[in-house]
């Protein structure tokens, strides 16, 4: 199996995942997912924070990549900036440019990173390109009942912004969704690791 289907066979398979207390079971697995090497406290901690590149890290762990920068301790507030750093590491890193587009297993950010568009990572499952980009996508950073969960969502690529059309993206409602910033291709980035490049 390739890096890619291998990483959208774990991003399909982390849908419905959540930090919530009531679903101990589902707790359990996001917290090994986002947290596994983590002290007790610590783990606790990462259940209540943005998920979005907790989830890309863990995925990307389970896929076998191996960097310190993913291992614990986790340092708060570099969950997107270490997953770009490993990436630009690793030359897996493709800035956004149009015409371009990802493909399933990559994980994709957007938003600039200013008040009105948060930054978001998020993993591609599927890929359309009849009249415009279409993505399916599987999402960390999503919020049920006030807990930290990972679900599914579709969404249109429009002059350079990520506009979600199915699911709630409340980083981006008030602005049209978010700026494409780039993206990690999961083949390079895994083909790095194997081969120390």
């Amino acid at each position: 199996m390739t890096s890619r289907a291998r990483a959208v066979e774990i991003a399909r398979s982390l849908a419905g995942l959540s930090a919530d207390p009531k679903s101990p079971k589902a707790r359990r697995e996001y917290l090994d997912l986002v947290a596994s090497e983590e002290e007790p406290h610590r783990a606790s901690d990462m259940a209540r924070m943005s998920g979005c590149g907790l989830v890309v890290a863990g995925l990307w762990r389970r896929l076998g990549l191996e960097h310190p920068l993913l291992c614990a301790p986790y340092k708060v507030g570099t969950a997107i900036s270490r997953l770009v750093e490993v990436a630009r590491a690793r030359g897996a890193w493709r800035p956004y440019r149009q015409g371009a587009i990802p493909l399933p297993g990559d994980a994709v950010l957007v938003g600039d990173g200013s008040k009105s568009e948060v930054e978001h990572f998020y993993v591609v499952l599927g890929v359309a390109t009849n009249h415009r980009v279409m993505i399916a996508s599987m999402d960390g950073g999503q919020r049920v009942d006030g807990h930290q969960a990972i679900l599914p969502k579709k969404r249109v690529w429009v002059g350079g912004r990520d506009v979600v059309i199915d699911g709630k993206d409340p980083g981006a409602e008030l602005v049209g969704g978010r700026k494409i910033v780039g993206w990690v291709d999961v083949q390079s980035l895994i083909e790095a690791e194997v081969y120390g490049g």
